[in-house]
């Protein structure tokens, strides 16, 4: 009978971008030499996920879909995933160092980078995990600003030697280059309208809706607003006689009106009428209740952001150029609040429900100011109508061809580096020790945000601008300027192109001409002696691609290798600038588990966040079947998919 041969290539092969890090080649080691030596058990002790722990105010974007609506929101990881443990029924402690709240049904998703494509994209958050936090901490800096606080066994994908490379916090060399989106996607279709409602629902003020309430009631009858008005504690009957009536006493307090809208199918789909609307006593100063978010209002929002603050009653804005303040005016008297202009030439605007709701929105002082928190719903043309009022009032064209804004609020600093990654601007963040020039404070520590680089000026330009007319000026000199290449580079390893070019049979001089380069820059890229712009980086890759795609012969690995420099190009790569343990106060650190990618965006200014495992490792070094119970259908199918 013939033998058949002994087979020798592995069983089970495990193919990933990138290797185990931390204490996991250690682990590995362990557990194959166990299974080896013949032990029936053994136990792997570790936390779940703690690879990638960030810290309690490291921002996290998340998006969740609520009845067909995709609503995104920026949140610090901490109070975010301890509110959601906590109305789910799940105390700090009682999971022990790890606790896991599974959302896989709830469509929870993130912004996330595969790094085999380079692409980025909205993967859904399998679950929030919260973990005991270590005796260190530290954060990482990257030389465009960006930080986020991670423990020391956090992983991070770097570009070294041009290529993607997992590694641990403490193993970051100066180097290394993260990766950062190019562009955060936009939502499919903007928000028009501002339910105000809520926002004013811890307030005393009072909701006056006399017209669609009676005609909700010649309709549906008395007994469900006779109801709902009691149990407010409120006598029903002088109610209806003060909005039949007219007099005063026909308002409704916010919390009492909004348990009235859930209790009547929002007043049979009336509570968008125009006639209802919030505030005190005097009619002039009230709000709509639904506020339809209009160029002029968003332009409100944004001259308040930058140059408003809020006092006990009122608010005031600041601004004291023509165009401006016609535009403050327009804006105020479209909303019909009537405002008075003091001796400094500063805007008074005695409305206490516009107080109420900038200073929710958008914050009270310059230290606590902040896009408010729906601008990640609003369309892009929206979008840039807010962010062109903010900075016509902060912004500035600084000589050397920079777009600055500068605040007093870190946290308006990281809403903005996230709100211009819409448009695909990439912005630097600095901090400065500066005194403000409209009070007479000593000075203090400010933020400063910076757009710099003919493309992202560029882009900033066509989506952005500025309606002030000097600085729309200064900022079209800028662009007439010749383009600096030396922005947004990708450090490719030299002899990744020559070999693609080699091998299709490309001199340099050819492929300089089909790329749109000079010979010497193409010289000096090959040689290592200058990195090339991404821009740059994806015209020669289009050019070897056109070449090798005419020719007859298709070389797989000449592909693979192509693909391989494409990727890079998906993304910014910024370069570390330092790492240092870091102060850190609070009890726990944080994670989500993201099936597929494995990796989310997070941070102040935002950097892509990694995780590995180690099981994968154990079963391909002992080559032995292994049979995997996973105690629910969620794992389960996380499994399958790192497995398959």
């Amino acid at each position: 009978m013939e033998q058949h041969e002994r087979r020798t290539e592995p069983l089970f092969e495990l193919v990933a971008e990138y290797a185990p890090a931390g204490d996991q080649p250690q682990a590995i080691e362990k557990l194959a030499e166990g299974l080896n030596e013949g032990l029936a058990h053994q136990t792997l002790l570790g936390v779940t996920g703690s690879g990638k722990s960030v810290g309690y105010s490291d921002r996290i974007l998340v998006a969740d879909v609520t009845s067909g609506e995709f609503r995104v929101r920026l949140v610090k990881a901490g109070p975010f995933i301890d509110d959601l443990m906590r109305s789910r029924g799940l105390g700090a402690g009682q999971g022990g160092d790890t606790e896991k709240l599974t959302v896989s049904g709830s469509a929870y998703l993130t912004f996330a980078y595969n790094p085999a494509s380079g692409e980025t994209a909205w993967h859904p958050i399998a679950a929030l995990l919260r973990h005991r936090a270590p005796d260190e901490l530290f954060c990482v800096t990257t030389k465009c600003g960006r930080s986020i606080n991670v423990t020391s066994d956090h992983n991070f994908w770097v570009l070294r030697d041009g290529q993607p490379t997992l590694v641990r916090t403490q193993e970051i060399r100066p180097e290394d280059c993260l990766p950062v989106p190019d562009v955060l996607t936009t939502v499919p279709r903007g928000l028009g309208r501002l339910d105000s409602l809520p926002y004013f629902a811890d307030t005393d003020l009072v909701v006056h809706a006399e017209g669609p309430v009676l005609e909700y009631l010649a309709v549906a009858g008395n007994a469900t607003f006779i109801s709902t008005i009691r149990n407010c504690g409120i006598n029903p009957y002088r109610k209806l006689s003060a909005l039949r009536c007219g007099v005063r006493g026909s308002g409704i307090r916010v919390r009492h009106f909004l348990r009235l809208l859930s209790a009547t199918a929002r007043l049979g789909d009336r509570h968008e009428d125009e006639r209802v609307t919030v505030g005190g006593k005097k009619a002039s100063c009230r709000l709509p209740a639904v506020l339809r978010l209009t160029e002029s209002t968003l332009a409100l929002l944004g001259y308040y952001i930058a140059e408003g603050n809020a006092q006990e009653r009122y608010i005031v804005i600041s601004n004291h150029h023509p165009l401006i303040r016609r535009r403050i005016e327009a804006a105020l008297n479209k909303l019909g609040l009537p405002f008075t202009i003091r001796p400094s030439s500063d805007y008074q605007i005695s409305s206490l429900a516009l107080r109420t709701l900038l200073t929710k929105l958008c914050g009270r002082r310059a230290a606590e100011k902040h896009l408010p928190e729906f601008w990640l719903r609003l369309s892009d043309s929206d979008l840039g109508s807010l962010l062109r009022a903010y900075f016509d009032g902060d912004g500035t064209v600084g000589y050397g061809g920079e777009v600055i804004a500068t605040t007093a609020s870190r946290d308006l600093a990281d809403d903005l580096a996230y709100a211009l990654k819409r448009f695909g601007i990439h912005a630097r963040l600095r901090n400065a020790v500066k005194r403000a020039t409209n009070t007479n404070h000593a000075g203090g520590l400010y933020f400063a945000v910076v757009v710099s680089g003919h493309a992202d000026l560029r882009r900033y330009a066509e989506h952005i601008g500025f309606d002030h007319p000097e600085k729309q000026a200064r900022l079209n000199r800028c662009l007439q300027r010749k383009e600096d290449t030396n922005v947004d580079v990708v450090p490719v390893r030299p002899d990744a192109l020559r070999r693609l070019r080699i091998d299709l049979g490309l001199s340099m001089k050819a492929l300089a001409a089909l790329s749109g380069c000079s010979r010497p820059m193409l010289s000096l890229i090959e040689g290592g002696h200058r990195r090339p712009s991404r821009g740059l980086l994806k015209r020669i890759l289009r050019a070897l691609e056109c070449r090798c795609r005419a020719g007859t012969v298709t070389d797989w690995s000449w592909w693979i290798r192509w693909k391989e420099l494409n990727a890079l190009c998906q993304v910014r790569w910024t370069p570390i600038a330092r790492v240092e343990r870091a102060v850190y106060p609070h009890e726990h650190v944080y994670d989500l588990s993201v099936p597929g990618p494995e990796t989310f965006i997070a941070g102040w200014g935002g950097t892509f966040v990694h995780n590995t495992y180690s099981i994968a490792n154990v079963i391909q070094r002992v080559q032995r079947p292994a049979m995997v119970l996973a105690h629910n259908k969620t794992l389960a199918a996380q499994l399958y998919g790192e497995f398959r």
